[in-house]
């Protein structure tokens, strides 16, 4: 089956979905799983069998006093998912990319590569202090000068 780029989630809705935490970018479990077309368990199943590739600079488990502060912060209530049994996972961008290589199909890898360009603008819109507003639109381009990425910012309404 081809994904088409339709069927995936928007830059705007995955950069809604990435938070700070510990002083880094980074997405909930449970967002991925949305994302990726799983369930919630089945994306933390398929990462503890691949353990090796989520060093804790990839992805950590949230304590209950981060989880807590981040519910209040994102609006999340008991009632609509916030009460889990066990406390959410935090990943990186480096563990969104390894998320590719675990699931091993063509929507992961395609939805890998869009959350990576979101986390890539959130880092640029905070490198030079932007606030992203519905009319704004990022354009961010990639240009290498003698083997260096460069990275362009371009703004428009």
């Amino acid at each position: 089956m081809v994904v088409q780029d339709r069927q995936l989630a928007s830059l705007t809705d995955i950069q809604a979905r990435i938070y700070q935490v510990r002083g880094v970018q980074v997405m909930l479990d449970r967002d991925l799983a949305v994302f990726y077309k799983v369930e919630t368990a089945q994306l933390n199943r398929q990462v503890k069998r691949n353990i090796g590739r989520f060093p804790e600079d990839f992805m950590f488990q949230l304590t209950k006093e981060e989880w807590e502060a981040l519910k209040c912060q994102i609006g999340i209530s008991n009632i609509r998912g916030g009460d889990r049994r066990a406390l959410p996972y935090a990943f990186t961008e480096q563990g969104v990319s390894q998320l590719s290589g675990v699931f091993h199909n063509e929507l992961a890898e395609k939805i890998s590569v869009r959350i990576i360009r979101a986390f890539v603008v959130g880092t640029v819109v905070s490198w030079y202090g932007l606030s992203l507003s519905p009319n704004l639109k990022l354009y961010v381009f990639f240009h290498f000068y003698e083997s260096n990425p460069l990275c362009l910012l371009v703004a428009g309404f």
